[in-house]
This record gives structure tokens, C-alpha cells and sequence, in this order.
């Protein structure tokens, strides 16, 4: 009876580790499958924007139409927006390069200018190319020339360096293009005259008075705990601290600023002095934010600053960029050793109108004249001027906003607003 007891007995205890051996191995995940599994809840998250490209996020600045009765442009931004995007449809070929001193062209041509220099490396994401895999130059470019060629019914399309040495040229051999932009350059209807402020280039802005609306909106919070969620390796580690809208897992943070319409999530990496390159860089910016899906308004590249890697976004509305007290309509990302360090971002998105009134905005002579006559500023440091809107929140409440359309100025590389009474003063003075 002692020996079958025994044997009993080990058999039992056979049984159960044979037990606790499969359960462990049933639920057991090599380091490669959890480290999946943190991934791919992290690109779950999904804040309802859009997945957007390079082509998408650069866009032009301006469109204007150069003829030899003057200098003209669209009313609106959305339409040299749209003029811009049928650009799309053409094929580059016969690519060249040529010195600036034998590059040239009389006063029809249409000048595109982007918001911040680009490398030439780029065309082939910006255009469709006859030949994919050309060699193109290192340096950047700010500007594109697209010029009408009689001869033989094409259009060339000049990309000049940034130093002004040297063009890129193609060819873009189709007829319709040729036609449209013919058309352009004759009377067009959508066409308004533009005229210059002469600063170290010349900066156009429409001559006469700007009719514009001013839109009250509703904006929907973006809850801190889905960028959670995003930028936290784990992010149940993650708690915040009592009394303040902090997020931490010991090491990364994350604070709510501007009472809640933005965030900013500090990575605290040892900074890098080794540069990423320009597109590299861009890349890193859009596949982050693709991957929590955080476009949640329209927004353009307005900066990329390889000597700190830093990538910015401009909020736009109705393709206006929309500006703010203390940025809050600007996306921006730092960037070292390819690990995202900083993220700054807006904490709200834009939905539905509330409200439409409509504006008038100073002539851009009142504008030229205001500046010139200002000394406020130096014409050499002004960089750039455009209309744009401001968003402000309406007072007592957390859910609406007004965009007022505005003049901006880029003096020294910041964005002021020009204030429509200052201008009114200016020219009351000057009469």
C-alpha cells in the first residue's frame, strides 16, 4: 500500500507541474512580441487628424503673375492654393542646370515662393519627374520661376539656388499647361494688382483694400491623456502630478500650458551636436504625427532649422495661416540622435462655424505707407508681410474662438501683427 501511495503521489505532482508548465508557456511573450505589443498600442492612438505627406505640408507662400502691365496675383489664398496644386498634373523633363548669368526671361513669368527654403532634393516628392532618378544639386531653393516658351507652345520651370548662382531648369512639354498659363497672363478675371515694399527683396502684397471674414468657431479639446498615450513608452508608468497638469514617468514629461490649449513633451536626451538632414528630418516630424494621427487642422511647414533639428507647422484656415498669443496655433518637434526631445503642439481643434462677418482690411498701399513712414521698423529687417488670421477665445468660455483677419509682418524673424489703427493714425498724420 506504501509504494502505490507513493506512486500516487508523484503522479499527482507530475500532473500539476505538467500544469503550471503550460500555462506559464501559453502566456508567455518573448521580449521582441511585448515590445510589439507597447508599439502597436501606442500607434493606436488616434487623435482624428489626417495622414499627411511632404507635398502636402509644403506649400507655396504666394503666387504672383509677372506681365509686363505690372505685377498681379490672387484675391485669395485658396486660389493660388488651387492654382498651385495643378502644377501636380505636369511632368518635369529635360533637366538642366545653367549659371544665373546665362539664365534669363522677360517680364511674363509667374514667380511661386515658399514660406521657407527647400533642398532640391525635394522636387522629386513636390513634382512628378520624367526621370525619377536624377541627380540633383545640394543647395536649397525658396523660389520657382515658371516662364511660357513661344517657340514651341512649353513651359520652363527654373528652380534658382538660394545664392542665386545657378538655376535648375526643366521642361514641361504640354500644351494645356501652356494654354492655361497663357490664359493667366492675358486680362483674367481672378487677378487683382499687386504692388512692393521694397525692403532686401522686394515683397508684393495687393495693392488695394482686402475684403475678408471674420468667423467665430467652435474648437473641441484634444484630452492630455490620448498624447499620453503617444509619446510615453509605457505609458501606465505615467501619473500625473497632484495640483498641476504634469505628466511624468519619472524620466519624459509632458506639461498642459495656456490653460489647456497646448502641451509640451520634453524627452530629456542628451542633445546632439550632429545635424539630421533636411528631408531626413522632415520625415521623422511627419511620421511621428501621422502615427497618432495628429493632424487636427490644416497646417503648413513654415521652418526647418537643421543647426538645432527643429521642425515647425503653421496652423492655416481656409489656406490663411492663423497666428496667436503665444503660439498656440503652431506645431513644432526638436529632434536628436532620430528621437523625438521636444513637441510642442496645440491642445484643441477648429470645427464648426459659429458666425460670419465681414471685413475690410487697409489697402496694401496704407500698409507700405505706414511702414515706410514708421520707425517702428527697418525696412531691411522686415522679411516678409501677409494676411493672416488671429485667433483669440472669447472671453469666459473654453469652446469658441474668433479669427480676425489681420496684417502680419515678419520683423527679424518674428510674426507681428500690423494693427489696423496705427495704420489709420499713420495715414490720418501723413495727410
Amino acid at each position: 500500500m506504501k509504494i502505490e501511495t507513493t506512486k500516487t503521489i508523484i503522479l499527482i505532482v507530475l500532473v500539476g507541474l505538467s500544469l503550471f508548465l503550460t500555462f506559464h508557456l501559453w502566456n508567455y511573450k518573448p521580449n521582441s512580441e511585448r515590445q510589439q505589443s507597447e508599439s502597436t498600442y501606442v500607434s493606436e492612438v488616434d487623435l482624428g487628424g489626417e495622414e499627411l505627406t511632404k507635398r502636402k505640408v509644403i506649400q507655396p507662400e504666394s503666387v504672383l503673375f509677372h506681365r509686363q502691365d505690372g505685377v498681379f496675383g490672387f484675391s485669395e489664398a485658396n486660389r493660388w492654393r488651387n492654382f498651385y496644386r495643378q502644377l501636380d498634373e505636369w511632368t518635369l523633363d529635360d533637366y538642366s542646370i545653367h549659371s544665373a548669368e546665362a539664365t534669363s526671361f522677360d517680364s511674363n513669368y509667374v514667380e511661386i515662393k515658399f514660406a521657407t527654403s527647400i533642398p532640391a532634393e525635394a522636387i522629386k516628392s513636390l513634382f512628378s519627374l520624367n526621370e525619377e532618378d536624377l541627380s540633383l544639386p545640394q543647395w536649397n531653393f525658396e523660389k520657382v520661376y515658371i516662364v511660357l516658351d513661344d517657340g514651341d507652345s512649353s513651359v520652363q520651370a527654373y528652380f534658382p539656388s538660394e545664392s542665386k548662382k545657378e538655376y535648375m531648369m526643366f521642361t514641361v512639354h504640354d500644351s494645356s499647361a501652356y494654354k492655361d498659363l497663357q490664359a493667366y497672363m492675358a486680362e483674367h478675371d481672378e487677378l487683382v494688382e499687386y504692388i512692393a515694399l521694397s525692403a532686401k527683396e522686394p515683397i508684393y502684397i495687393p495693392a488695394d483694400h482686402v475684403e475678408m471674414k471674420r468667423r467665430s468657431l467652435s474648437v473641441r479639446t484634444i484630452e492630455p491623456t490620448h498624447l499620453v498615450n503617444a509619446l510615453f513608452r509605457n505609458p501606465s508608468l505615467v501619473s500625473p502630478n497632484v495640483g498641476e497638469a504634469y505628466f511624468t514617468d519619472g524620466q519624459r514629461g509632458m506639461r498642459v500650458k495656456h490653460e489647456g490649449k497646448s502641451m509640451e513633451f520634453i524627452n530629456p536626451i542628451v542633445p546632439s551636436e550632429e545635424p539630421i538632414d533636411y528631408l531626413e528630418l522632415l520625415e521623422l516630424a511627419l511620421e511621428d504625427i501621422n502615427e497618432h494621427r495628429g493632424w487636427t487642422d490644416n497646417y503648413a511647414l513654415a521652418e526647418i532649422n537643421e543647426v538645432n533639428n527643429s521642425v515647425s507647422f503653421q496652423m492655416e484656415y481656409d489656406d490663411y495661416p492663423v497666428h496667436s498669443n503665444g503660439n498656440i496655433t503652431r506645431m513644432e518637434q526638436i529632434w536628436h540622435d532620430n528621437q523625438l526631445h521636444q513637441y510642442v503642439r496645440p491642445l484643441f481643434r477648429l470645427n464648426n462655424t459659429l458666425g460670419v462677418e465681414s471685413v475690410e482690411l487697409p489697402s496694401g498701399e496704407e500698409v507700405i505707407q505706414y511702414l515706410q513712414s514708421s520707425s517702428t521698423y527697418n525696412e531691411e529687417d522686415i522679411r516678409d508681410i501677409h494676411i493672416g488670421y488671429r485667433l483669440t477665445y472669447l472671453e469666459g468660455t473654453t469652446f469658441s474662438v474668433t479669427l480676425d483677419p489681420v496684417w502680419y509682418i515678419n520683423y527679424k524673424g518674428v510674426w507681428q501683427e500690423i494693427r489696423p489703427d496705427d495704420i489709420r493714425t499713420s495715414i490720418e498724420e501723413g495727410e
